[in-house]
């Protein structure tokens, strides 16, 4: 089992008076021996209290979520949030008004799903109030008590239902989660396009992510992220690039089509560079003066899409995919130095230059380029 009582946490147990466990994703995953990124902390002490003694050893903290009681404690430049137990009293499938308490039991039916709800004392003791273990074993997704009723506490849980299937390596469906994530579907459009890209993007994530997607498309979800996804792109994807990244798995997947998720500049520019019909041929110079245009990032992707299209072999893609990106060694300056105007005229003497660089091989030499272009150029004058 992966360990999770790191020095730094079995500091916070004991600075909170024993009257705390490891909580939820951090127990589930050394269960499985899986990679631990972040470790929470449940407790019986109210956040006033906790907030106090954490001031009081002068641990640095975030007290954002104190509302909902949970404290950000900053130990060693890690983070750890400390939440005291709680139950809901009111939810609309976005919020949860709480009250707190100091029954773990509590706080366990409360949660999500019964693997999450396992807790781990500083002594190594695991307290399971809802099975999860068995389920965990099982590689088995349930909702803790009615799954409608969950769903409904926080609509968000529908993606949480598919990531953590996926996440537990594709087990068996519970059937009774999907007629609720199926039933409640069209109330994602409530949920923030934050919420839901970070819950859709971890899916993605994910190996054989393709057959989450083809689950969610049958249970209507999918049309509530991305209506239009082409998951047989995606599964062909996959094939030949099993590590291709989000934004790659996205472009096969929408191909220019609507996305209802918020995206970053930079992702909307990437997908723009990854939907445009480039054509990839066995001809090394074309090619690494694609390379050079489009960068080793976006040209991969072109190169594997080839590859699926069956516009290129596989020894052909091997070859395109181990050259490096060459280096143009003129500059806008070296054309202003040979007494040519600032403007629209040197990026006419760039392009002229990029044409007598690929046609010597990609050479270094600048003097070399420079000198067949002031020869091209007083011919064509």
């Amino acid at each position: 089992m992966k360990c999770i009582l790191t020095k730094d946490v079995l500091f916070l147990i004991d600075l909170l008076d024993n009257k705390a466990r490891v909580v939820g994703g951090a127990v589930r995953d050394a269960l499985q021996g899986s990679a631990i990124n972040d470790i929470d902390i449940a407790t019986e002490l109210t956040p006033a209290d906790v907030l106090s003694r954490l001031t009081t050893a002068k641990i640095r903290t975030m007290t954002t979520g104190i509302e909902h009681g949970t404290i950000m404690a900053i130990v060693n430049h890690k983070p750890y949030e400390i939440t005291t137990l709680r139950t809901d009293i009111e939810t609309d499938g976005r919020h949860a008004k709480v009250s707190f308490t100091n029954s773990y039991e509590q706080d366990a039916k409360r949660r999500d799903f019964t693997i999450n709800s396992l807790y781990m004392d500083k002594n190594g003791v695991i307290y399971d109030y809802t099975n999860g273990q068995n389920d965990l074993k099982h590689h088995y997704v349930r909702f803790i008590g009615s799954a409608s009723e969950r769903v409904q506490e926080d609509y968000l849980r529908i993606l949480r239902y598919f990531r953590f299937w996926s996440k537990l390596g594709h087990g068996p469906i519970n059937e009774e989660a999907i007629t609720a994530c199926t039933t409640y579907a069209n109330k994602l459009n409530t949920i923030s396009s934050e919420r839901k890209r970070y819950e859709f993007f971890a899916i993605l994530l994910l190996p054989n992510c393709d057959k989450t997607l083809s689950l969610m498309q049958q249970t209507n979800v999918l049309r509530y992220i991305l209506p239009t996804a082409n998951i047989s792109n995606l599964s062909h994807l996959l094939k030949v690039y099993p590590h291709a990244d989000i934004e790659e798995k996205l472009a096969v997947l929408t191909q220019g089509d609507p996305i209802h998720l918020t995206l970053s500049k930079t992702q909307k520019k990437l997908l723009s560079c990854f939907n445009q019909n480039v054509y990839i041929s066995d001809d090394l110079t074309t090619e690494k003066l694609n390379l050079f245009h489009l960068g080793k990032r976006v040209y991969h992707f072109h190169v594997y899409q080839a590859l699926i299209r069956k516009n290129i072999s596989k020894k052909t893609a091997k070859t395109l995919l181990s050259l490096e990106t060459p280096i143009f060694p003129i500059r806008g300056q070296d054309f202003i130095d040979l007494g040519y105007p600032h403007g629209p005229q040197i990026q006419e003497c760039l392009k002229i230059a990029e044409t007598i660089w690929a046609n010597n091989g990609f050479s270094q030499n600048k003097n070399l380029v420079l000198k067949q272009f002031l020869m091209y150029n007083g011919k064509k004058g």
